[in-house]
Formats: structure tokens, sequence, C-alpha cells
């Protein structure tokens, strides 16, 4: 915290203070929003709570977080206002959730959403067999982070909790991963779940699951929750093979990205059920062996910039083009995101996956989304 914070404070004694409770919140703002941007400056990434308030010589801390580190620096910082300090502050994971602070994706795909109830807008989706940490519960719901550190509610019925033991053997199984894009998996009857003749689940392409055995007709794979089905060998991969497979060029990018012509958009999609723009891209490089942050507003500041001064002739396929509109004061807001493949022309998620174009004489001219143009990132071949 700056020095002359500290010495504002001090020189007028918070105790002595004509509204003590005013004066703490009015300092404890400033030591807040410096904090979080420090450690949690985006709150779709990381969760940072707090509020204090005086109750006679004791400073009252309050609220929630899971980066130990600010809890740190707000208590080293509000130690020097001379006050008893109660430390009523939840580190996250919660402690309510014992050792279940793992969880695993229990369906094809599954739905995070901003807040705890199904009427709560998306904020991405989750895979079958995707890892994720625990951090919260609230009634059916648990408020997860996922690989790229994004936060969403998931309900319970839709994740298989682990321990870190439990956690840690599910992640070191071999295990497949499926590479059609929607189809199924035939039910195999166990203790647990005895049904004949059903389906374990259906499945879309990104899906994995721990492999048991393999037999003449195909994959014989654990779900998280105790089911096991088979995958027919023809629709997946031992994950190992699969990554060794995966090249990152541009006839690749092309050919995934022409995989999902015709998905509709979906808000929060990253699946072959739906995406929306920046899943799409996502899912575009991540199936070729590289993640990218999950919004467009996080994808633009990934790779290295592209000169587009008057034209779009230093674009290379692969390149992601983003759009959206600047604040008077200058600044960008980025609202969509798409792929440029060649010819004047990019490939993007808006109503469904399709091809638009800048060329003026393409029956693909897209005049809007040329209006709101921002600029245009280099993701391939950067390190």
């Amino acid at each position: 915290m700056k020095k002359w914070i500290l010495a504002a404070i001090a020189a007028m004694g918070i105790a002595s203070c004509e509204n003590p409770q005013q004066q703490v919140q009015e300092e404890f703002n400033t030591l807040f929003s410096e904090v979080k941007q420090q450690y949690a400056p985006d709150s779709r990434l990381a969760v940072l709570k707090a509020e204090a308030h005086v109750e006679g010589n004791k400073l009252i801390l309050k609220g929630e977080t899971n980066k130990p580190e600010a809890h740190k620096a707000l208590l080293q910082e509000m130690e020097q206002w001379n006050k008893e300090i109660v430390d009523s502050l939840r580190l996250l994971p919660a402690a309510e959730l014992g050792d279940k602070i793992y969880g695993v994706v229990n369906s094809s795909v599954i739905n995070f959403r901003v807040r705890p109830a199904y009427s709560a807008g998306m904020a991405k989706q989750g895979l079958l067999g995707e890892s994720l940490k625990i951090l919260d519960k609230k009634r059916d719901w648990y408020l997860v982070q996922t690989s790229d550190d994004y936060l969403g509610w998931a309900n319970t019925t839709t994740v298989q909790t682990m321990t870190p033991e439990e956690y840690e053997a599910w992640n070191k199984a071999d295990r497949i991963i499926y590479t059609e894009k929607v189809g199924t998996a035939q039910a195999i009857p166990n203790e647990k779940f005895p049904m004949k003749n059903a389906l374990a689940s259906d499945l879309v392409y990104g899906n994995q699951l721990p492999l048991l055995k393999e037999t003449a007709e195909g994959f014989v794979v654990a779900y998280p929750d105790g089911r096991t089905g088979l995958v027919k060998r023809s629709e997946a991969s031992k994950l190992s093979e699969w990554q060794k497979s995966r090249n990152l060029t541009t006839d690749n990018l092309l050919k995934t990205a022409y995989s999902f012509m015709g998905v509709p958009y979906c808000w929060g999609g990253n699946s072959y059920k739906g995406v929306d723009c920046s899943g799409f891209t996502g899912q575009v490089y991540a199936m070729n062996g590289m993640q990218l942050p999950r919004d467009a507003s996080l994808q633009v500041h990934e790779g290295i910039a592209v000169d587009t001064v008057g034209n779009f002739k230093n674009l290379e396929v692969g390149d992601l083009l983003f759009f959206g509109r600047r604040t008077k004061e200058g600044k960008e807001k980025v609202v969509h995101v798409g792929m440029w493949i060649g010819d004047q022309q990019f490939i993007h998620s808006q109503g469904n996956v399709h091809i638009s174009s800048f060329d003026k004489e393409d029956t693909h001219y897209d005049a809007y989304n040329l209006g709101r143009f921002l600029r245009v990132k280099r993701i391939l071949n950067n390190d």
C-alpha cells in the first residue's frame, strides 16, 4: 500500500474519527482495490471479496478468497491501523467441503453458470472427464475452477467429487479420448450399475475416460461415478497416442475449424453441441494441442499483434481477429473473435459457425463485423 495512505491513516487515527466506520470503509476500499489489482484483477479467474468494519476497538475482516497471498497482503497492511483485527475471511476451498476438494465432470457436456442457479447465465461448458478444483458449495451447486482457471457454478449432479488421493489415481490412469463429433457408449453392467441393454451415455469430441481394458469390440472405460461402458475402437484413441498426433499446422487448424461448420451458436458453449465465438476458436486450437484462455477478451492478450492498417494482406491462416468497440477514452471492448482462413475470409460462430468475408464482391461479405473490427493477433508459430 502507498506510504502516504498509511501516513494519513496514522495521522487521523481511525479510533478518534467522528465516523470510524466510514473512515475504515474508505481506507479499506483503497487498500482492497490495490490488493485486488495485484492478486485477482479478473473475477472470472479468481475469487476475492472482502469488507471491513469497526466494532469498538476491533476491526472485523469478512469475505472470501481462493488467493491466500491476497489474504496475507490485506492482513499485513491492516495490522498498521492500530486495531485488534478479527479475521473472519473465508479461505477457499471452503472447510465445509472436507477433503472432497476435487471433482471430475460426469456427463458428456455440462454447463457452468455465473451464479448458483439454472436461471443464471452460462460461463462455459465442461467435458466428460475434465478435472476440476472445487472451491465452495451453495445448496446443490459447486463453485469450481477449471483447468484454465475459469470459475463457474456446476450442479452437484454433474460432478463426481474426489479426495486428493482419488483425484491423483484418476489422473494417473491410462485413458481414451473420444474423437468423433458425437456418439454413444454402450453400458456394461456392474454391481453399482446393473443396467442391461442401455447406453452408458452420449459422447462428444474431447470426452476422456480411464481405460480398463481393450477388447475386440473396443475400449472398456470407467466413468467418474462408477459406471462402465464400451466405446467403439474406431471412435476413440488412447490419449497418449492422440497427444503425440497433435500437430499445430494451418492445414490442421482449417480441418478442425471446418468440422464445426453449421454447429449452432451457444453462449458459453465449447463443444459440438454448441459453441460461442471464443469457445469455437478455443476448441480449434485445443484439438490441435494448444489451450487458449476461455473468453475473447482474454484471448486478445495472447500471441503477437499483426499490422492491419489499411488492409489485411499481412494476415495468415490461423490468425485470430477481434471485434468490438472503442470507448471515447480509446480503450477497446472486445466482444467477438474469429479465425482467418485466407482469401479475405474468416470463420466464426455467430448464429452458427460459418464463413464471412471482408471482400465486398463476395456473397459472404460481412459489413457489420468489418465495421467493428479491432485487431489481429497471431497465435500460430508464436512462443
